[in-house]
């Protein structure tokens, strides 16, 4: 039987099922999500403060660690399936004064090794047959080893220098005083009196808020992903020559188009059935994913407006983490065959022993973080 897996257009990969709407209402749906997302991350702040440190006591007592922060993050994104979620969320904490700015950083580092869980689900996808398995889980894990390997370099030096605090600290600075981003009028008469009167709907029960806001959050990003692919949903030979023609334009696109649809899980995602079916080669496919990678960092800078320097702060530094991550590969082929030939070893061992993967995949997203986590309290 003849594989009919090559056949599948990239918009239907893109967008398996489209939304049955004209474009001008996509986009103005696209902006109404825009604005619950806002007003979910407003909601999060207030209910978190209502509730005060006492109650997240425990909590916070776990992330003073910078490497079990790292995995709180890794765990929460691989359990929620979005790191725009995890990052968005971790700026509500700090800028309603529930967490620090040093203690947040190795949050958002761990939300993005995190995010790579749907990409090695994806790749899964191909295991009944061998050689698009290993092209797959070989694209897959460079996204999982290159944002480790970016954490093992940065997060040793935040934790003895707080070079990146410091620094997203002095940017947020600059930023706040040139361009008044952290007191946003529009917001004030828009979306914080619809967040305050969901709050006191719940009448006290800052819990349900809080569960409003997140769910509220967890909706506007899918609704936002789902409209955007429908969106960008075009020509298969056109994206593939528009996205990924070279390394650099790779890289651009993975930017832009992440940026846009705020889910590099989605677009990441999207390279794996591509390199699987040698549609696109190994390097575009990690350049492509190292934009994403930037790309995804838009969703915390939104959620940071109107709150504090310091909720900025944590959302540059996200940006910061992956820039740096970007200008550390990019540059250097050979540091990307590293990443690559790294990842095409355990695509090999995966390949040949199918366990491995699921061992790799269920001790570094789960059973580590669960494990450190449970031995810090």
């Amino acid at each position: 039987m003849p594989n009919t897996a090559t056949n599948i257009p990239i918009s239907q990969e893109l967008n398996p099922q489209p939304i049955g709407l004209p474009y001008w209402l996509r986009i103005v749906a696209i902006f109404l999500l825009v604005f619950v997302f806002l007003v979910a991350i407003e909601l999060l702040g207030e209910s978190l403060a209502w509730l005060g440190k006492a109650n997240f006591q425990e909590t916070l007592y776990v992330m003073n660690n910078a490497f079990v922060g790292l995995f709180v993050g890794l765990l929460l994104t691989a359990l929620l399936q979005s790191s725009s979620t995890v990052t968005s969320m971790t700026v509500a904490f700090v800028g309603a004064g529930m967490l620090s700015l040093d203690h947040a950083i190795p949050v958002v580092m761990g939300a993005n090794i995190g995010t790579t869980l749907t990409c090695i689900i994806v790749a899964f996808g191909h295991i009944t047959r061998k050689k698009e398995f290993k092209r797959g889980i070989t694209a897959a894990l460079t996204h999982n080893f290159f944002n480790i390997f970016t954490a093992l370099l940065l997060l040793p030096i935040e934790f003895f220098t707080q070079a990146l605090s410091k620094t997203s600290l002095w940017l947020a600075t600059q930023l706040s005083a040139t361009f008044n981003l952290t007191n946003i009028s529009w917001l004030d008469f828009t979306v914080a009196p619809i967040a305050h009167w969901i709050a006191n709907l719940c009448n006290g029960y800052n819990f349900l808020s809080v569960g409003i806001a997140v769910v509220l959050l967890l909706l506007s990003i899918r609704g936002f992903t789902k409209l955007s692919h429908a969106i960008f949903s075009q020509d298969e030979t056109k994206i593939e020559k528009l996205l990924f023609a070279t390394p650099f334009k790779a890289l651009c696109w993975g930017t832009l188009i992440t940026a846009t649809v705020r889910s590099s899980s989605a677009t990441t995602s999207l390279v794996v059935p591509l390199a699987a079916t040698q549609r696109i080669t190994l390097q575009n496919a990690f350049c492509f994913i190292m934009g994403a990678n930037v790309g995804t960092t838009v969703t915390a800078l939104l959620a940071a407006l109107s709150k504090s320097e310091v909720a900025m702060s944590i959302a540059l530094s996200h940006l910061l983490f992956n820039l740096l991550g970007v200008l550390i590969f990019f540059p250097f082929p050979r540091l990307q065959e590293f990443v690559i030939n790294a990842a095409k070893l355990l695509g090999k061992l995966s390949l040949t022993y199918r366990l491995i993967g699921f061992i790799y995949l269920l001790v570094i997203f789960f059973i580590l973080p669960f494990v450190l986590i449970l031995l810090t309290k």
